[in-house]
């Protein structure tokens, strides 16, 4: 029986040998570094315009790269330029490589990415606003793809193709008053422009549409700032709509040497910056009501609920700190900074008894009764004859 089998098993082995061996129909991997694939020139109509706005996709069509003849798994990644020396090289060629791969030798590019990095380059090598972005102007584009297999290797790039009449269009985010704080800085407090400080929202008073913040300063005299939606943004005097506030007659521009001007404050003394955003069309529009900084202690260490009590009224001493009388009886601590047009809570603070930080009520935190709904942390226990010092250049407080 041994033998009877031997034979058949014998004259197979030359048959397996022969699969290591090259041939058309068992082909091996082969990739030669540096060569190229074909891209097929996209063929439209000379009137055609490729609206990506309007969601319609540039088609690429390209040949597999030989990878030795066999069909493999490729990964191809497009490149765009709108420099036309993207034709013959990209040395100095400002391009971008498009996040939206495809995995097919039919590829239609992706309608909003392609827009969005054709004005970005546009902007780049037009050293322009991307608001300045031209408007209904078709203009030629510049592909390549580069091909790499599943696992990284293989990487190869195709011939370039030009295609004409690409339509890009920048639309600008909708535009929204800044909802959670506005800062700014300068020589207020005394300060030589090197902080940043906040202005916290007010209570019910913000919305897409329009949104208010205050502050309370110290000027120096003839104190100059700037203020923005972030750290870094200097929105100036000339950016203000109006002016308003008992002490409106205080303000006033002031050149800052680099074609701007910066908001001084003539009269030394405590102000709230009480200012006002609204949407206006593609803009934002900015008031400033100016006022003295009037802060009150207000409810059951204060002996009763009446705002705008002058016996209530905290005072700043010597050292900037502003100092409240002594508390009528216990309870917790309610205190704000007086607004026009602003109920007494909608402007209140109180700090985190572990940081002695000052806390700013807003909309978010959505207090209902008192400060315990946001943290007992916040929640500050007073005592008859107690005080309450506040430190505003230092976002501090302290009951003691």
């Amino acid at each position: 029986m041994i033998k009877k089998w031997l034979l058949p098993v014998i004259a197979l082995m030359p048959l397996f040998a022969s699969c290591e061996k090259d041939t058309d129909s068992n082909p091996t991997l082969r990739f030669q570094e540096g060569q190229t694939f074909k891209l097929v020139t996209p063929i439209y109509d000379t009137n055609r315009i490729i609206d990506l706005k309007g969601g319609q996709p540039v088609a690429l069509f390209c040949n597999q790269p030989d990878y030795g003849g066999i069909p493999m798994s490729v990964i191809y990644h497009v490149q765009v330029s709108l420099d036309e020396k993207f034709m013959t090289t990209t040395e100095g060629v400002e391009f971008r490589e498009l996040q939206n791969t495809a995995s097919e030798t039919t590829i239609n590019v992706n309608a909003n990415e392609l827009n969005d990095t054709i004005i970005s380059l546009y902007v780049l090598t037009n050293n322009i606003k991307t608001e300045e972005f031209p408007k209904n102007t078709p203009m030629p584009a510049y592909f390549r793809l580069r091909a790499e297999l599943t696992n990284g290797t293989g990487v190869c790039f195709s011939n370039p193709v030009k295609v004409e009449n690409i339509l890009a269009e920048y639309v600008a985010p909708e535009l929204k008053a800044p909802q959670d704080e506005l800062v700014f800085t300068g020589s207020l407090f005394g300060d030589n422009w090197s902080t940043w400080y906040k202005m916290s929202p007010m209570v019910q008073h913000t919305t897409d549409a329009v949104s208010e913040f205050k502050a309370v300063v110290y000027n120096p005299g003839n104190g100059l700032f700037k203020f923005g939606r972030a750290e870094g943004e200097y929105i100036g005097f000339d950016a203000l709509k109006e002016v308003v506030g008992s002490s409106k007659g205080e303000v006033s521009g002031v050149d800052d040497g680099f074609g701007g001007k910066n908001i001084q404050i003539a009269a030394e003394g405590w102000y709230t910056l009480h200012f006002t955003v609204k949407v206006a069309g593609t803009a934002l529009e900015y008031t400033l009501d100016l006022n003295p900084a009037h802060v009150y202690i207000i409810g059951d260490p204060a002996g009763d609920w009446t705002p705008g009590d002058p016996s209530h009224e905290m005072t700043p001493n010597a050292d900037g700190i502003f100092v409240s009388p002594a508390f009528a009886a216990g309870g917790e601590l309610r205190a704000y900074v007086a607004v026009d047009g602003v109920d007494w809570w909608q402007s209140e603070f109180t700090y985190n008894k572990n940081t002695q930080e000052i806390t700013w009520r807003t909309d978010k935190q959505n207090i209902q009764f008192n400060w315990t709904d946001l943290g007992d942390e916040y929640s500050i226990s007073c005592a008859a004859g107690q005080k309450l010092y506040v430190d505003f250049k230092n976002g501090t407080a302290e009951v003691k």
